[in-house]
């Protein structure tokens, strides 16, 4: 509290740990159970109130009847994701109970129709059907530090015109959004003609990508037809010669992971 200048009524710790999943989630931090006494790091999280928030202290959490969630909002239209804070919610409230705070965090009108999601691990986004039920009926462990996800609900409609604004790009919801994002990779691209004096550009690339989407990537960056440009593989990637390597077909019907292969 002294650190952070704050009074140690208006902060709550939270230890980092571990889950069997694989994945890095908090549980709050009682002092009487003598962590601080080990000779071992500790992560921990701080909690403080908003600076705008009314109250006077910290609300008491009831491990027994509370649950700490974190908030990410997906936006489909801009393929991207945005970090909403957390909040704790009574395990046997409605999850719906906490729209209004989903509408506020992310900007959005009241009654905005909404689809939530339960992250739970990399490529394990799944989405929560009954809006109605439990947040305690609605996730996989009832444990501090689950992540949700939520989203506007789109029509198919605009998703199809947003599909042709952005090409394949677009993602309807936060699952194939999680998967695309998991596969992604940057990739240096310089141009052959002055291998040694171009410092090249870098494109987010999905590693399921195609020949031409790949193309169509770079051929919209260097403002030109996909048609028109010619890949090489890099030798430098594979065995460290600076010259370029064999050049890439463009009927190359594998994905970019293959092109990454020694």
């Amino acid at each position: 509290a002294d650190v952070i200048r704050q009074r140690s009524d208006r902060i709550n710790l939270w230890h980092i740990q571990p889950r069997t999943n694989q994945t890095n989630r908090v549980s709050i931090l009682e002092l009487k159970d003598g962590l601080f006494r080990q000779d071992v790091p500790v992560n921990i999280w701080v909690q403080t109130l908003p600076p705008e928030s009314q109250l006077k202290k910290m609300p008491v959490f009831d491990v027994n009847e509370d649950l700490l969630v974190f908030l990410k909002f997906y936006d489909p239209r801009r393929n991207s994701i945005h970090y909403c804070g957390h909040h704790s919610i009574r395990l046997r409230c409605p999850i719906s109970s906490i729209l209004p705070i989903l509408w506020e965090r992310a900007g959005l009108p009241h009654n905005t129709r909404l689809l939530l999601f339960e992250e739970r691990k990399p490529l394990s986004v799944e989405r929560i059907q009954n809006l109605e039920q439990p947040i305690e009926e609605c996730v996989q462990e009832v444990m501090d530090g689950n992540i949700l996800v939520f989203q506007q609900d789109i029509s198919t409609m605009e998703l199809a015109a947003l599909a042709g604004t952005v090409g394949s790009s677009i993602k309807p919801t936060a699952v194939e959004y999680f998967r695309d994002v998991y596969y992604r990779v940057d990739i240096l691209f310089v141009e052959k003609n002055k291998n040694n004096e171009d410092e090249g550009f870098i494109l987010n690339l999905s590693l399921k990508a195609t020949y031409w989407a790949i193309a169509t990537a770079v051929a919209h960056y260097l403002n030109t037809e996909p048609e028109k440009l010619q890949f090489f593989r890099s030798q430098a990637a594979l065995n460290y010669k600076e010259t370029p390597g064999a050049a890439i077909r463009c009927n190359f019907e594998n994905s970019l992971r293959d092109l990454l292969l020694p």
